[in-house]
């Protein structure tokens, strides 16, 4: 009976494993990971979120998505946000884009649950890095004369390999 039991086992752990192994090889994520907000607030000022990131292959396109988790009392229609990438040799890029979390007719985007959002916005869609190598993605607060935006929870960065259409 043990041994029956242990190969029973056996075969459950190698279907795992087997499982475990498939699922992993059609992921086209290269990074993800997300900063958590004190309080619920993003400051303004001398609080810029950063990231490290390795990229290993320059050869193929990213989509660059920046995931936002907020509360339903955050107070705008909208995040501005500075998007600075910083490749292994020093050079910069800067952008800045308006991201709305609400629709025209004021609902929030993204999926909900309770009073909790989580949306994510495509920054870049097919970006080509220039070199492989360590790259510093640093993103700020622009949001209005605000130094303190209350029901900001988290805010991300992923990192895809662009999927070819």
């Amino acid at each position: 009976m043990l041994k029956c039991e242990m190969n029973q086992l056996f075969k459950s752990l190698a279907f795992f494993l087997v499982a475990m192994t498939v699922a992993s090889c059609g992921s086209d994520q290269v990074f993800k990971k997300y900063h958590k907000f004190e309080k619920n607030t993003w400051k303004r000022m001398n609080h810029d979120v950063v990231f490290e990131v390795d990229i290993e292959d320059n050869s193929r396109k990213y989509d660059i998505i920046i995931p936002i988790r907020h509360a339903s009392f955050y107070p705008h229609q909208f995040i501005e946000i500075g998007f600075n990438i910083y490749s292994p040799e020093g050079q910069a890029s800067y952008s800045e884009r308006k991201i709305y979390l609400k629709d025209p007719e004021g609902n929030w985007k993204g999926k909900g649950m309770g009073d909790i959002w989580d949306f994510d916005y495509t920054f870049f869609e097919g970006y080509t890095f220039n070199e492989t190598g360590k790259y510093t993605f640093e993103l700020q607060n622009l949001t209005g004369n605000n130094m303190f935006l209350p029901g900001v929870m988290e805010i991300g960065l992923i990192i895809k390999r662009t999927k070819i259409k």
